[in-house]
């Protein structure tokens, strides 16, 4: 089957559940149906009308709790209370739990589920909730649900079946806030064999909560006439109440018991008053009266949920007798019949674990045999769980390595989702992760799904090594699918831990993944997603965008659509770069998916808002660039994030708290990043974060400090160079360069870094990034001015300045107008009345116009190097000397002298001296 599943284990496949004929809803594939309806009540069943007015009192109540051990009747009670409020036009959904709904976005799934199939309308909230289900956080699709059922006039009940398979996290997660932000038409109806924890005693304090427990299940003495309808004597009812104190599962077969040969009624009192005896007495007494040919077949049945003929021949083999099993008529009380499937039955628990338990002493082996046909059986109809589930019951952890491998190991995460995923990795013991290496690497990825990147990175290393590189696997296991498992682990973290694949790491990437990918539409949108990043990333930007434009259309056509927002992220990245007037589209595309299928989910939003703010504030439109990054650093730790969306909302945040609140508040937005990459294990952002470091602190012009943070940066650059594991991503290549520069110039270096930035200038504009070109190629003319090279310097700067025309990105002539205004100035005055300037021109006087009315929070606050030539110049020392004296060329000491007298507002070296003398420099 061709699944089209999503992160959460949520989405459409070939065969998806439809919940009507006159119900469009379309559900997830992997939902069983069965779990959604009652069994069918046996027809001997009485009424139990005492207890009628609880169920009218559960109209009043927020939850019912039926809380009583195994064979009260809960189940049953609750099914005829379902039969009355349908009757009186209710919404009713119905759901048996199971250890497999021990993740909020499964439950959420079947409670949705369950109340569609019990007639919740199917309104256009209802349909988009349902579409959104695959790509939504279950705290949203709480919410969502909730008001959907607040807009029902209709009072609407849901019966939660087999409660305490439920553990502490997911009834926390999902079943309390449930509870307590529940509408006054919603009603929960809970059956559960023991204590159950959804604070309870608040509920009762506040009216909310009606419990019911086994005193009042217990069936009275009239009830139990009732029962027997006559076949006992009055004495031999005040034995039975006696005996089984009212159990009504003790009831129901001793009941049945009786019918099969009503002599029986005489042996009542040779039974023990021991309930626990008496069922296992009737038990045996019940399943001893079977043919043998039907004991022996329901005890190979037993292992199944569920069972149909087909099942059985497919499990217990082809010779069964199937007319015996359906028309044995001391079973039939036993044998449950399936609501919605014809033909399907289930048997009753208390037979059900009593058969189990006389296989296993009888034939231990073949109920190991039948637990192994029972896992190929529901692997081959992908419902994988229960697969791995009888697996593990048949303890055979071959078995169970050989269904997650064939299931597609990894690859799981991409037909049934990472809900899916993550509960098979919770399955999974230690020995078998020890001796089965794709099992391993499932694990590790999901901890990297987790936020966990450190132990991913861990035990995906361990892995490595113990499988020589994944060469190596248990015998018959396919080492091509290792290898490809390994590969996508390992791109996982790559992107999970903000670093670059390299050439290599691609080619092999492209080489093992084959042609593999296309088999599904999914698959090769996962595929070539992460080529399109992985390209992007290293600024290449066609290659890029041709692998996500292809990406889209899988994404889009599988109805994916956390996958659509990523590649809207992505290509909105691309088109940003090159300056292309689309990126801003692409986001707002992004942010429409959101409102669509995710308006409760505010983690997409946080991926958006950063993006867009970084947008905003490279074309200076700081007021919109701080609404979007409101808040965003402080929940971005919530969600999962990579390098764009890092860098987009450290450098923006910090840029903008520079600005505000100066260097330090800058910093302490880029240690906050820091903190939160570390926490999660993230490695890749320490250079881009050492870069914004040494950025600001060289804005500020602390240059004793800054110059600490320029030679550990160098080490930094050159320590990744020589490991050549990684490759450098644009972000890292354009804040190390600016980094570098805002140092280098300000300490009058121009020299140390003019090649670099020749190098970087040209590298960005062949690669068409043009943001990275303006800001790099501005601070190269500066540098070119520094060293006395009028001409090329404004020969640079026309070309910049006509790209920022096109683009609007003028921010780096905000933030560097201490060393840009002139260059803007002396370009204004001095460049050659060239036809190729005129634009330029006209751009550059409006853009300094602009920048002379900033405030500088620099302005008369000299650099050391400028102090060192104020001081020169005190000396009374012409510029050679000085130069001279501070090794220097004559031209960067005109360029220092120049500054101080804008920085003074003086036009003369006498009244620069004067100036400083006043200052007590």
């Amino acid at each position: 089957m061709d699944n089209s599943l999503n992160e959460n284990g949520l989405a459409s496949s070939a065969n998806e559940v439809r919940t009507s004929a006159s119900n469009p809803l379309t559900f997830a594939s992997w939902l069983i149906a069965s779990k959604t309806a009652p069994v069918s009540q046996p027809t001997f069943l009485i009424s139990r009308q005492g207890l009628g007015i609880l169920q009218t009192a559960s109209a009043s109540k927020t939850v019912t709790l039926l809380e009583a051990p195994g064979g009260y009747g809960k189940s049953t009670l609750l099914s005829q209370w379902r039969d009355r409020l349908i009757a009186q036009h209710n919404i009713i959904g119905w759901l048996f739990l199971d250890e497999d709904d021990n993740n909020p976005s499964i439950l959420l799934s079947y409670i949705i589920f369950a109340l569609s199939k019990g007639g919740l309308p199917t309104t256009d909230a209802l349909t988009q909730l349902v579409e959104a289900l695959p790509h939504q956080q279950p705290k949203a699709v709480l919410g969502m649900l909730l008001n959907i059922v607040a807009e029902t006039a209709t009072e609407i009940f849901l019966v939660l079946d087999d409660f305490e398979a439920l553990d502490e996290a997911v009834v926390e997660a999902v079943i309390a806030p449930l509870i307590r932000l529940a509408p006054d038409n919603f009603h929960l109806m809970i059956a559960a064999r023991g204590h159950v924890r959804f604070g309870a005693p608040q509920l009762a304090a506040q009216g909310r909560l009606q419990k019911v427990g086994p005193a009042q299940l217990r069936f009275t003495l009239p009830e139990i006439e009732e029962v027997f309808r006559g076949q006992l004597s009055r004495a031999e009812i005040l034995q039975v109440e006696e005996l089984t104190q009212g159990w009504p599962v003790a009831l129901q077969l001793l009941r049945s018991w009786i019918q099969q040969d009503p002599r029986r009624a005489g042996d009542i009192a040779a039974m023990s008053g021991l309930t626990d005896d008496i069922v296992e007495y009737v038990s045996d007494q019940i399943v001893g009266s079977f043919p043998p040919s039907v004991h022996t077949l329901l005890m190979e049945a037993a292992v199944l949920q569920h069972f149909s003929e087909e099942d059985l021949r497919d499990v217990c083999g082809d010779d069964i007798d199937w007319q015996a099993v359906v028309t044995c008529e001391p079973l039939r009380p036993f044998l449950l019949p399936h609501e919605d499937r014809d033909r399907t039955y289930r048997l009753h628990p208390i037979v059900k674990e009593y058969l189990l338990r006389n296989l296993a002493e009888r034939a231990p082996a073949r109920k190991q045999e039948l637990h192994e046909k029972a896992t190929w059986l529901y692997a081959r109809t992908d419902r994988l769980l229960p697969a791995i589930r009888q697996a593990d019951q048949s303890g055979d952890l071959e078995l169970e390595a050989q269904v997650i491998e064939s299931a597609g190991g990894v690859q799981i995460w991409l037909r049934h989702g990472l809900t899916i995923t993550k509960s098979i990795s919770h399955m999974l013991s230690q020995e078998l992760l020890d001796r089965c290496p794709r099992l391993a690497l499932l694990r590790a990825l999901v901890l990297a799904k987790e936020g966990r990147v450190a132990d991913a990175r861990v035990l995906f290393q361990r892995t490595r090594e113990k499988s020589d590189n994944f060469a190596h696997d248990r015998p018959g296991v396919d080492p091509a699918a290792l290898k490809r498992d390994g590969l996508m682990v390992e791109s996982t973290l790559l992107v999970n831990d903000c670093r670059a694949a390299t050439d290599v790491y691609l080619e092999n990437y492209e080489r093992l993944v084959g042609e593999v990918y296309r088999e599904s539409e999914f698959y090769a949108g996962h595929v070539k997603t992460f080529l399109a990043l992985s390209h992007h990333q290293r600024g290449r930007f066609d290659t890029a965008h041709v692998y996500a434009r292809e990406a889209l259309q899988h994404y889009s056509h599988e109805r994916v659509w956390h996958g659509v927002i990523f590649l809207h992220l992505h290509l909105g990245v691309i088109a940003f770069a090159q300056g292309r007037p689309e990126a801003t589209g692409h986001y707002l595309d992004a942010r429409a998916v959101v409102l669509q299928y995710f308006a409760s989910d505010r983690s997409k939003s946080l991926l958006i808002d950063p993006l867009l703010a970084e947008h905003h504030y490279e074309r200076n439109q700081l007021t919109v660039a701080r609404r979007h990054m409101a808040n965003v650093l402080g929940r971005l730790n919530t969600t999962e994030a990579w390098m764009e969306i890092y860098a987009a909302a450290c450098l923006t945040a910090a840029s903008l708290t520079f600005d505000d609140k100066g260097v330090e508040g800058a910093l302490e937005i880029v240690s906050k990043v820091r903190q939160d990459a570390e926490n999660r294990g993230v490695s890749g952002l320490s250079i881009f974060l050492h870069a914004a470091d040494l950025l600001f602190l060289a804005r500020a012009d602390l240059m004793d400090r800054a110059r600490g943070h320029f030679e550990a940066l160098g080490e930094l650059c050159l320590d990744k160079r020589k490991a050549s594991e990684d490759a450098t991503t644009w972000r890292e290549q354009e804040i190390i360069y600016l980094a570098r520069a805002a140092f280098a110039l300000r300490a009058g270096e121009a020299q140390a870094v003019r090649n670099e930035l020749a190098d970087a200038t040209s590298h960005f504009l062949r690669s068409k990034n043009i943001r990275s070109y303006i800001r790099i190629g501005a601070l190269q003319a500066r540098a070119l001015q520094q060293l006395d090279e009028p001409s090329a310097a404004f020969a640079l700067l026309a070309d910049i300045l006509e790209h920022c025309r096109e683009t609007g990105y003028v921010r780096i002539f905000h933030e560097e107008h201490g060393l840009l205004a002139d260059l803007l100035q002396d370009f204004v005055a001095h460049a050659p009345a060239k036809k190729a300037y005129k634009a330029s021109m006209v751009y550059g006087k409006a853009l300094l116009k602009e920048l002379e009315g900033m405030p500088s929070s620099n302005a008369g606050k000299l650099t050391v190097r400028e102090l060192d030539v104020l001081q020169q110049l005190k000396e009374g020392y012409q510029d050679k000397v000085i130069a001279r004296n501070l090794s220097l060329t004559e031209n960067t000491v005109k360029y220092h002298l120049k500054s101080i007298f804008r920085k003074f507002q003086v036009t003369s070296r006498t009244e620069a001296v004067r100036e400083a003398q006043r200052k007590a420099l």
